[in-house]
């Protein structure tokens, strides 16, 4: 007489958290490199890529120029020697041409400008 199999039942095992790998194609997302200083500042809609802005948190440049005309809305422009251009929200421009300055992303995908002497306004790029 043949006994009948039983079947045999495996106990499900608890899964652990799983991180992805670093091979897991799944895991892999290719992203533009934006630590290119000549894209720090622009929005998304400004990159030639259209990616939201990512890398540098901060660039310091000499300021070559300042413009305060109808094409910047009577606001106060820096040109900066890496060929950047920034309009200040403030129209008491504490800045001159020379002066060294350091521009850091700051909240809400705002830009804070700080002089050498320490006085900081508010900027936006527009080139």
């Amino acid at each position: 007489m043949q006994e009948a199999a039983s079947p045999v039942r495996a106990e499900p095992q608890p899964q652990a958290d799983t991180v992805p790998s670093s091979t897991d194609s799944a895991a892999t997302v290719a992203t533009p490199s934006t630590a290119d200083p000549a894209k720090f500042g622009l929005t998304a809609t400004q990159l030639p890529e259209n990616k939201s802005p990512q890398g540098l948190s901060a660039i310091t440049a000499k300021v070559t120029g300042i413009v305060a005309d109808r094409a910047t809305a009577g606001r106060v422009a820096l040109q900066l020697d890496n060929g950047q251009v920034w309009i200040l929200s403030d129209d008491d421009a504490g800045v001159s041409a020379g002066d060294s300055v350091t521009i850091k992303r700051a909240a809400l995908g705002s830009y804070l400008l700080t002089t050498s002497a320490h006085r900081s306004y508010r900027v936006r790029r527009t080139k």
